[in-house]
C-alpha cells in the first residue's frame, strides 16, 4: 500500500569544501543528498521501484534549531492505492497540544474554514464524539486500554505549518507556498489532503504529526501531481515557554520560509 512507503535510499553527505580545500570540514553548513527510485515499507520490510523518484536535499546548519528539506519528486507510473502521505513527526508520546493553520477557504459539513485559521488542540481531548473540522471516518478504536481516546484524526484544508509540543519542548512542520499549492490542487482533483494526529498505536502513546496530499483508495495521476511535486519542508525545534499558544514562539520564525517575505534585489 502506497501509505507503508517510504524513500529508500542512501544519503551521501557533503561536510568538506571543494577543491583545493577539499580537505577541510565545513565548520557551518553541510548537506545530505538522497537521489532514489525506490521506496521502502516500514511496515513490511520490503522495497521495490516502480512508483516515485525522490530528489531530498537537506541542510544542516550549524548553532540552528532548524533543518530545511527541499523536496523534488516524480512519479514514474500512474497508481490506485491507498493514501499519500508527505511526511509523518513522531512525538514519543511527549507532546501535549498540537496545531496547525487552515490552507485556504472552504466549509466542512456546513462549518465555515477560513484561510490561516489556526486550530489548536490537546492530545487527551478527544472522546467519541466528533468535534467541529474533524473527518468522522477516521476516528478509530484501536482496541486498546484507551478505548475511543486512541484516534487516528484528520483536519481537513491543511496550510503552511504544523507543530506539537509542550511547556518545555516544541516542535514543527513549516511548509512553504509550494506546499500549499500541492494541497490545494490535490482538493480540487476531489482527493481530500488532511492534518492528520496519532494518539497511540499498539505500544504505547504516539502523539504524532502527520500530512497526507489523499486520504483513502486513490487514483494517483502522474500528470496531474509531478510538476507541483516540488515544495519546502523544514525541521524547527523551540520553546514554547508557556502550554497555550505554544505554537506561536515557532510562528515568529516561520517567515523566514515564506517566499513573501523574501528580500528582493532591486537595481539602484
Amino acid at each position: 500500500r502506497l501509505g507503508w512507503y517510504r524513500p529508500c535510499g542512501r544519503w551521501k553527505v557533503l561536510s568538506h569544501y571543494l577543491g583545493k580545500f577539499r580537505g577541510v570540514t565545513a565548520p557551518i553548513r553541510i548537506f545530505a543528498v538522497l537521489d532514489t527510485d525506490r521506496v521502502c515499507s516500514v511496515y513490511a520490510y520490503e522495497n521495490r521501484t516502480g512508483y516515485y523518484s525522490t530528489l531530498a536535499i537537506l541542510s544542516v546548519v550549524n548553532g540552528t534549531r532548524y533543518i530545511p528539506l527541499i523536496m523534488h519528486v516524480y512519479w514514474s507510473n500512474s497508481k490506485y492505492d491507498y493514501s499519500y502521505w508527505l511526511f509523518s513527526m513522531m512525538g514519543g508520546g511527549r507532546p501535549t497540544k498540537f496545531a496547525y493553520t487552515a490552507g485556504w477557504n472552504g466549509t466542512w459539513y456546513g462549518y465555515p474554514l477560513v484561510e490561516g485559521e489556526v486550530r489548536e488542540r490537546k492530545y487527551t481531548y478527544v472522546s467519541c464524539w466528533y468535534p467541529y473540522g474533524y473527518i468522522p471516518s477516521n476516528l478509530v478504536d484501536l482496541g486498546t486500554s484507551w478505548g475511543c481516546q486512541c484516534y487516528h484524526l484528520g483536519w481537513v484544508n491543511p496550510g503552511l505549518w504544523y507543530a506539537h509540543w509542550n511547556v518545555e519542548l516544541g516542535r514543527a512542520i513549516i511548509g512553504n507556498e509550494n506546499l500549499v499549492k500541492l494541497l490545494i490542487a490535490s482538493s480540487n482533483e476531489g482527493y481530500l489532503p488532511a492534518f492528520y494526529v496519532t494518539r497511540c498505536s499498539g505500544s504505547g502513546i504516539q502523539n504524532s504529526i502527520e500530512l497526507k496530499l489523499a486520504d483513502g483508495y486513490i487514483n494517483v495521476e502522474k500528470n496531474v501531481f509531478n510538476p507541483l511535486l516540488d515544495y519546502w519542508l523544514v525541521l524547527f525545534a523551540y520553546e514554547p515557554g508557556t502550554l497555550d499558544k505554544g505554537w506561536q514562539a515557532m510562528y515568529v520564525y516561520a517567515p523566514m520560509f515564506w517566499k513573501a517575505y523574501a528580500p528582493e534585489v532591486v537595481k539602484p
